[in-house]
């Protein structure tokens, strides 16, 4: 027969448990300062993403309509406002 002693499993005292959950906590918020950082980039660089696509269609809206104006290919409605 095995002794009692080896047969006990060892559970971690209270203040063993309360010192890895402190150092847990404390990985977290380490890890958590460190990602503002890198979110605020992410949602600049998100930003200026899209305000280069809006100027871009932007400008092909206003080739494509400059094209159809020289072209004299206008709408009906705007045609009409501009005859006397």
């Amino acid at each position: 027969m095995k002794a009692p002693q080896q047969t006990e499993s060892h559970q971690p005292t209270p203040e063993q448990l309360l010192t890895l959950l402190d150092l847990q906590i404390s990985s977290e918020r380490a890890k958590r300062t460190q990602r503002p950082k890198f979110r605020a980039g992410i949602l600049i660089g998100g930003i200026m993403m899209i305000i280069v696509i809006a100027g871009v269609a932007l400008i092909v809206a206003q080739g494509m309509i400059s094209d159809l104006s020289q072209r004299g290919e206008m709408p009906a409605s705007q045609n009409s406002a501009q005859a006397p």
